[in-house]
């Protein structure tokens, strides 16, 4: 396997902290365990407003009738992480209305200062297909919370795998393996060969890449555009505790 150029940011979602150009940190207890668990203060669900943002987002037709929609959702905040947002991704005509969407969605979670991809295919009936003419994902509700540093869900660990465009996660996430967290799934963002997003997908996954003891399963996209270049792809796994 050769070092292309195949720059894949993979991001552990649930998994993110700034870490300002330090290596990733361990998560754990003084005798060596790891885990996660729920935010200490959860509190309930307020209105994002302007502290969630979607700050890229594109679209593409795939196939005869649907459509392959890929956004990143930055967090503003500079001391807040926003946990189990509410989302949904839908697909509008020139005047706003909608064409077609998809049912809501829980994003994990989005550390202060990055971004988390979210990725969807959403058909459409044929007839309806002219009318498409933008997508939008909206952000209604989250839980604001405070960075708890020693709880895994909070962790962050990204990857430039050595690989030849087969979207593949780069091997384990940590030294040792933590319980807690599961996989809700994962997702691809893709972009074209100047970088513009031009569309996105979830795929099924139920691998140990949260728990830290992955040893480099490639995704299985379905929906990839035409104008995608795979090597800018944006992979990133959900990861999630349980209550």
């Amino acid at each position: 396997m050769t070092r292309g150029r195949f720059t894949v940011l993979v991001l552990a979602v649930a998994l993110v902290l700034v870490l300002s150009g330090s290596a990733a940190r361990h998560f754990g207890t003084e005798d060596g365990s790891c885990s996660a668990r729920l935010p200490q203060r959860l509190g309930n669900p307020i209105p994002v407003q302007d502290g969630l943002a979607v700050a890229e987002l594109g679209t593409s037709r795939v196939g005869a009738s649907a459509f392959s929609v890929g956004a990143l959702v930055a967090n503003r905040s500079p001391t807040w992480a926003a946990y189990r947002t509410s989302m949904s991704v839908r697909l509008l005509d020139a005047s706003g209305g909608v064409v077609a969407d998809l049912p809501s969605s829980t994003l994990p979670m989005v550390l202060p200062g990055a971004a988390l991809p979210v990725g969807a295919t959403i058909g459409v009936p044929p007839d309806r297909v002219p009318l498409v003419a933008r997508a939008e994902v909206v952000l209604s509700t989250t839980h604001w919370v405070t960075v708890e540093p020693e709880n895994r869900l909070f962790q962050r660990f990204d990857g430039v795998p050595e690989s030849d465009g087969d979207f593949l996660l780069p091997a384990n996430m940590g030294e040792v393996q933590c319980s807690g967290l599961s996989a809700t799934g994962a997702v691809l963002v893709y972009r074209d060969a100047s970088g513009r997003v031009v569309g996105g997908e979830s795929v099924l996954y139920s691998g140990e890449y949260c728990a830290g003891s992955h040893f480099g399963e490639s995704l299985s996209p379905r929906n990839v555009p035409e104008t995608a270049d795979p090597p800018r792809t944006t992979m990133a796994v959900y990861c999630d505790v349980g209550g």
